[in-house]
């Protein structure tokens, strides 16, 4: 009797029953291997339907409210769709990627994570929406990666394209999406292709014989890459759009995707869509229905709010810079004290310097980003801090727009700008957007010399609902009071 075979349409795999006796009268031809047979079994499209058969699709949103309200909104979820809250779904060669390093340890998944994780393995189209920096990318590219990995050790069949095409709109993404993949995918067999236009243009051809499980690039780029080494498209699996944001109507963005969607429609392929969008205001609200025309089917859709009540907003009274150390020290270097991902903001460039040697004094790994860096010191710095390498990055106001990258946790003001400080009220904002939970932010201010940016900090903390401290208040009164005299005196003296 030959050994049977049962599969499972959850993992995906094939489960061989060696219990049974061995039949003499069979022939050694019933336990042969034959290549045809097995791409027959293998029918991708048929294990989905089955996952999604099992899973039981529902548009009841009654059904997804708990007694305990929830921080993400969801709409479309399957009926008896569960969070994932554990990394028990990962490969081995994945896991051990994220244990053997300390820094790249996920201790915890955020609750957006535990939303797209289960999407994305039972592989259901989606739309998740939320703050910069709340884990999104994290969210789909982990099981995905973990899908490639179990997916090239089982597929019988030979592949000769892509399996995920992911595609953003600008190619600032693409660093963060290939440092994440490359993390989780060390060691693996996986090819992954990363391009962007400049080396598009310097690439002047294309090994065929490569076979790509990942091709990952701007739309624009991704649309003449593959016209120009015509890449085949017909095993692609998954097709995620980054930055879903950007597209608007009449943009260009728009129009480049439409192409992707022409070439994979061309190849009769219909993938699992995800796409990845931050929070925007309802004047920009994304295109619903060309989502649904891309995707052609279904779109769960997961939203977490930023959640900006969460941001605990502290001022720091100081009289000299030996107060502005003492109060840095404290919070990053204080007794049983550990930094979080914490950016420290000055005004010159020597102060960063200062305090980074300070800092490293006290064994606090860091480094610095100013204005004045060269350009391969400045990508050192933002590459030790995006790393974690270093947790703490101190940065001039000026360099304020290169943290853009990754979550913050902390954000001290070592001092307030020399600009007006409310020109930077929304940039607070972004940065603080992208703080993870229990998120904090500090601002160190001279009760002397900082009077005429009191009342710009009390309006900023008005604005985010922080107790003001009477101290800035007596502050901001402080620095009206010359003003409104010197106002009266013009008055008089025209009268006069």
């Amino acid at each position: 009797m030959p050994n049977t075979k049962l599969h499972d349409p959850i993992s995906g795999r094939y489960k061989f029953d060696f219990d049974s006796d061995f039949d003499e009268g069979s022939s050694s031809s019933d336990y042969a291997f034959n290549e045809e047979e097995a791409y027959e079994e293998w029918n991708y499209f048929a294990q989905r339907e089955a996952r999604h058969n099992l899973m039981d699709e529902s548009d009841s949103e009654e059904e997804q409210r708990s007694s305990k309200p929830l921080d993400i909104r969801c709409k479309e979820l399957p009926k008896k769709f569960r969070p994932q809250s554990s990394l028990d779904f990962l490969q081995n060669i994945v896991a051990k990627n994220l244990t053997s390093d300390s820094r790249h340890y996920i201790h915890t998944l955020r609750r957006i994570q535990q939303y797209m994780i289960p999407l994305v393995l039972n592989e259901f189209t989606f739309l998740a929406m939320g703050p910069a920096g709340s884990g999104k990318t994290t969210g789909y590219l982990l099981p995905l990666v973990n899908k490639l990995v179990e997916l090239k050790e089982i597929e019988l069949y030979g592949r000769k394209g892509p399996a995920a095409v992911i595609v953003t709109h600008t190619e600032n993404k693409i660093k963060h999406i290939k440092e994440l993949c490359n993390r989780y995918s060390r060691g693996s067999s996986l090819v992954k292709y990363f391009t962007t236009t400049e080396e598009l243009n310097r690439q002047s051809s294309f090994n065929p014989n490569i076979v790509m499980d990942v091709i990952c690039a701007s739309a624009t780029v991704m649309v003449d890459a593959l016209g120009k080494y015509h890449i085949p498209l017909k095993w692609v699996k998954f097709l995620v759009i980054e930055e879903f944001h950007f597209c608007t109507e009449g943009s260009e963005y728009k129009e480049n995707l439409i192409a992707v969607k022409k070439l994979l429609s061309n190849h009769g392929v219909t993938p699992v869509s995800i796409f990845i969008s931050t929070i925007v205001p309802e004047e920009k609200m994304i295109d619903i229905n060309f989502m649904l025309e891309m995707a052609n089917t279904r779109v769960a859709r997961l939203i977490a709010p930023p959640m900006m009540e969460e941001l605990s907003v502290s001022v720091l009274p100081c009289k000299s810079t030996r107060d502005h150390c003492y109060w840095l020290l404290k919070l990053l270097a204080g007794e049983g004290t550990s930094p979080r991902k914490t950016v420290v903001l000055v005004n010159k460039p020597r102060v960063a310097h200062f305090l980074t040697l300070m800092l490293v004094y006290h064994r606090v790994s860091t480094t610095y980003i100013t204005r004045e860096d060269s350009l391969l010191a400045a990508e050192e710095g933002i590459r030790q801090w995006r790393t974690e390498e270093c947790r703490v990055v101190v940065a001039d106001y000026d360099s304020l727009k290169d943290l853009d990258y990754g979550y913050v946790e902390t954000c001290i003001l070592f001092e307030p700008p020399e600009a007006d400080f409310c020109s930077f009220h929304k940039r607070f904002l972004d940065l603080s957007a992208k703080l993870n939970h229990r998120r904090r932010m500090y601002i160190m201010l001279n009760t002397e010399l900082d009077a005429g940016a009191a009342s710009c900090v009390v309006e900023f903390l008005e604005s985010l609902n922080q107790v003001v401290p009477q101290f800035l208040v007596d502050m901001a009164e402080t620095a009206g009071e010359p003003a409104m005299e010197t106002q009266e005196s013009s008055s008089s003296s025209s009268g006069e």
